[in-house]
């Protein structure tokens, strides 16, 4: 399934959702992709780039 996000201002957001709801993939209507990357609890824990090999975002819970 694919999720959008249109706001009002500034870029789309687009995400792959598999079916038990986990976000897969992100992508923006300016070019940004990312996919998704899951620490060991199965959380979003950051964004590899399209070819996977460069971490471009990464998320720290507290």
């Amino acid at each position: 399934m694919i999720a959008r996000i249109t706001p009002s201002t500034g870029a789309a957001t687009s995400s792959i959702v598999d079916p038990t709801g986990a976000r897969l993939a992100v992508s923006t209507s300016s070019g940004g992709f990312g996919w998704t990357l899951a620490d060991l609890a199965g959380n979003s824990a950051g964004y590899a780039t399209l070819g996977g090999a460069v971490i471009s975002d990464a998320l720290r819970y507290g």
